[in-house]
């Protein structure tokens, strides 16, 4: 069994971990959820000894995990790893890998263990999970089983097609439940079940084409828990500026000097003499005013 309670973690003045409490219970896998960098690696490595709480205390088997006389045989813990197998490819690893995982912790949910797992995949959390622990920015937002947490963000609805589907539509709002139609011939149904929809179609005489319970799936219920508890949030940046194009009239070395221009004295020499009435190369390039008066460009050695 794990326990904390009030666990927190200071890093100066940013609280990684802020006044957590919960027990991981044997016999089951408990998922540990949340965005990057709201705290769950800090958990997980104070569950594991690696971090000393900045106050509160977490346990192992009723014992902070140094306190064991034989800690190796009371936890086992994987944090952060990057191994791979030598003789599998990265698409072995994939397949294969998530697949053993799931059994693996689930046998070891079977033998009375306490399995304590986080992952970014919702698909195999909510098939190897029966319990959650969702934190955002240190703290926790929910907690429970998988189905009971979903249902408490999302919900359920249910799909229902009918030929008379505005009746039913209406029978099923005067009875209290929140109707809403799509497309035409079919209602999203939600607050009653679909059970109790049928009931109502069965007594209003209404012929039904399709009744079917729909469930928010984990990942749209994480996407919504956690919609305001990402610690870090893309931004878009604006192009950085390029180099000023010059005007058609305007002569190239009238622009701000340049980098090379700065490192070059010389050449900012050359430049102010072009300036004060200087000339250009007269390669007969239309876009420079001195060529077409025929100078010359860099000045002569004076």
């Amino acid at each position: 069994m794990i326990e904390a309670h009030e666990l927190t973690k200071r890093y100066g003045d940013t609280i990684a971990v802020h006044s957590l409490s919960f027990t991981i219970a044997p016999g089951t896998v408990t998922g540990f959820l949340g965005p990057n960098g709201v705290g769950k690696s800090t958990t997980m490595r104070m569950i594991m000894g690696l971090d000393r709480p900045t106050s509160g205390t977490v346990t192992v088997n009723g014992k902070p995990y140094r306190q064991h006389r034989s800690p190796l045989r009371e936890v086992g813990g994987l944090l952060e790893a990057s191994a791979v197998h030598p003789g599998r490819s990265a698409r072995s690893h994939l397949r294969e890998g998530v697949q053993w995982v799931r059994q693996l912790v689930r046998a070891l949910a079977a033998e009375g263990r306490t399995v304590f797992l986080s992952s970014h995949l919702m698909s195999e959390m909510s098939q190897t999970a029966d319990h959650l622990l969702v934190i955002g920015r240190g703290r926790i937002i929910a907690a429970g089983p998988v189905q009971q947490v979903i249902d408490s963000v999302a919900g359920g609805a249910v799909r229902v097609r009918s030929p008379r589907a505005g009746e039913l539509a209406a029978a099923l709002a005067a009875d209290g439940a929140t109707v809403t139609s799509p497309e035409a011939g079919m209602l999203e149904v939600s607050g009653t079940t679909a059970e109790h929809v049928g009931e109502v179609a069965f007594r209003n005489g209404l012929l039904l084409h399709e009744l079917s319970p729909r469930r928010a799936s984990l990942e749209e219920a994480y996407m919504s828990l956690t919609q305001d508890a990402v610690e870090y949030r893309a931004h878009t940046t604006p192009p950085l500026p390029g180099p000023r194009r010059p005007r058609t009239n305007e002569h190239p070395d009238r622009r701000p000097p340049d980098d090379l221009t700065r490192r070059h004295p010389a050449r900012r020499r050359a430049g102010a003499a072009h300036l004060r009435g200087g000339s250009c190369a007269g390669s007969g390039s239309s876009c420079c005013p001195c060529a077409r008066r025929g100078g010359r460009w860099p000045p002569p050695p004076q």
